[in-house]
């Protein structure tokens, strides 16, 4: 893929496992719709950059470098400067010139309240006593076990047996 701002080679690179594209020249970059989702880009920023990409009023500038067409000028106003990103509408790939995608507004972080040490006891230990054997094949071993008791001597060859046969099953199972 070429940059649609300096006809470089587009280096493709990871940033929290999402795949960009890299411009080593002008320093731009390349993101699907996809990728900003997953970069933590506020959902509402991308509904309005897709939304003004769509309606494309401000016009056509340059060449997607996935598609090659031309790709929507949208302008984003970041409450301290406005400026201009283009998205190709076929292929979902937003392209920012050096420095605007660190403008865009990233969504806050949940903040996730944990419960006090002893509710967390309770919660387990509620959890434990409600713990029922699998519902699969592994429920009989578990059943042979909650009802063990020693067999008699009489009792003890075909006891051997079964206990073989089980654990055969068991394995054959796997």
């Amino acid at each position: 893929m070429l940059c649609p701002r300096c006809h470089s080679d587009l280096s493709q690179i990871s940033d929290k496992g999402i795949f960009l594209f890299f411009c080593p020249a002008c320093h731009g970059q390349a993101v699907t719709m996809s990728g900003m989702r997953s970069l933590g880009i506020e959902e509402d920023s991308i509904r309005k950059i897709w939304s003004a990409a769509v309606k494309g009023k401000l016009g056509n500038e340059l060449p997607c470098p996935e598609c090659g067409n031309l790709m929507c000028v949208v302008k984003i106003d970041d409450g301290q400067t406005v400026f201009s990103i283009d998205v190709c509408t076929k292929c979902h790939i937003l392209w920012f010139d050096s420095g605007e995608l660190e403008k865009i507004p990233l969504t806050p972080a949940e903040k996730v309240e944990e419960l006090p040490q002893r509710a967390r006891e309770i919660l387990a230990e509620h959890a434990i006593k409600n713990v029922k054997p699998p519902a699969d094949h592994s429920g009989l071993m578990y059943a042979s076990y909650r009802n063990f008791r020693i067999p008699s001597e009489e009792e003890m060859p075909f006891a051997l047996i079964i206990a073989a046969l089980n654990l055969i099953i068991r394995l054959f199972l796997r």
